[in-house]
Formats: C-alpha cells, sequence, structure tokens
C-alpha cells in the first residue's frame, strides 16, 4: 500500500490558522464571561440593594502574558468587603455622647454609650458573580472550539 505525497505546507499553514483563532476566542469567551460577570454582580446582589453604588462599583480586568489569560473582578469600595466576607462581632461605641438604637427585645428605644455588634453574614455576591461568568466562558469557549474543529 503506498500513501501519496503530503501538503505538510498547507497543514502548517492552517494549524497556525487555528491557534490564532483559538487565541481569540479564548480571550472573546473570557471577555463575555467577565461582562456577564460584571452584570451578575450589578443586578442580582445577594444583599439589600439599596441604592445601587456598590453594585455599580464592580469591574473586571484582563491580563494577558506567557501564554495565560487571567480576568479580575473586583469592587474598590470598603462596603463591597464587609458584604462580601462578613464581618465578625464587634462593639460600636458613641463618638460623642449617647447612642439612640431601637431594641426589638423590649419594643422601646436605647440611650448607651456602646452596643455590642453581633456582626453580619458574609454574601458572597461577587463569588457567585465570578463562578457564573466561569460558566458562560467555559459554555462560549466550547462551542468556539467545537465551530474551529469543524472548520479544520
Amino acid at each position: 500500500m503506498s500513501v501519496g505525497p503530503f501538503n505538510l505546507g498547507a497543514v502548517a499553514k492552517r494549524h497556525k490558522w487555528l491557534s490564532l483563532n483559538t487565541g481569540q476566542a479564548v480571550e472573546a469567551a473570557l471577555k463575555a464571561g467577565a461582562d456577564h460577570a460584571a452584570w451578575r454582580a450589578k443586578a442580582k446582589p445577594n444583599y439589600r440593594n439599596r441604592t445601587g453604588a456598590t453594585g455599580a462599583a464592580t469591574r473586571w480586568t484582563m491580563k494577558r502574558g506567557r501564554g495565560r489569560c487571567t480576568v479580575t473582578i473586583s469592587n474598590p469600595m470598603k462596603l463591597a468587603g464587609y458584604l462580601e466576607w462578613g464581618t465578625r462581632p464587634h462593639i460600636i461605641r458613641a463618638r460623642r455622647g449617647l447612642l439612640s438604637f431601637w431594641w426589638v427585645r423590649f419594643q422601646k428605644h436605647m440611650l448607651v454609650r456602646q452596643v455590642n455588634h453581633p456582626g453580619t453574614r458574609p454574601y458572597r455576591s461577587l463569588l457567585g458573580a465570578t463562578e457564573f461568568g466561569a460558566i458562560v466562558a467555559k459554555r462560549l469557549l466550547w462551542q468556539s472550539m467545537r465551530a474551529h474543529a469543524k472548520a479544520f
């Protein structure tokens, strides 16, 4: 059985085209996933959103280098850290005079110098948004790779 000559130049050119386009596909999928994650953090937070300022401050950045592409989703607001990781129990002291607060147990207003705050639970809204963005990026990348494989 004889095997005819191969046109390796055409195969190499096609392989180079495929590798360039898959790199672009990865980048496009990561950008779309990051956009979806930022949208998720803004539109569907796990906490009661009063003004929308915390969600609106959510941003994403992409770093490329040495064959890697990293997407980071962040929020520069101080409040975002408290919402993401929660707070430990702490004491709230009055700056001047007395604190006024509503004591639910006795159904009345109290004036005190300090209050023992029980802390807040972590809401993990950025973590949930990141996982959502990763799922979207994975789906888009899978569709793109399948289309490139069919074209090859």
